[in-house]
């Protein structure tokens, strides 16, 4: 990556501007992100921070700054926050997290 600069964003947070020249791809719009996060079962949930969930998976930050087109047309998400959804999230979520492990004897 390379440093292009720095800011601060709407909210005064410090920010890092970067240009990395390593993936190709056009602009995908936040109606086609929905339409696709719809097609693989997520559910929007909160269209403020682009908020995507099905009872097990809990994904935000989609938006259209974090998914691409590519030349073919496949689209990719290049970065996202994914979760497990617990009923802690608020979303819908069955699945739970533990720190128990399984010792299983072959």
């Amino acid at each position: 990556m390379t440093v292009l600069g720095f800011g601060r964003t709407n909210d005064g947070d410090f920010k890092v501007i970067v240009e990395q020249p390593f993936i190709e791809g056009s602009h995908v719009s936040d109606e086609e992100i929905a339409a696709f996060a719809q097609k693989l079962g997520f559910n929007l949930i909160n269209p403020k921070n682009w908020t995507f969930a099905t009872s097990e998976i809990y994904l935000s930050d989609l938006h259209d700054e974090n998914v691409i087109r590519s030349k073919e047309g496949n689209i990719f998400v290049v970065d996202c926050d994914i979760r497990i959804n617990t009923p802690a999230l608020k979303c819908g979520g069955i699945r739970s997290l533990t720190t128990d492990v399984a010792v299983m004897n072959f």
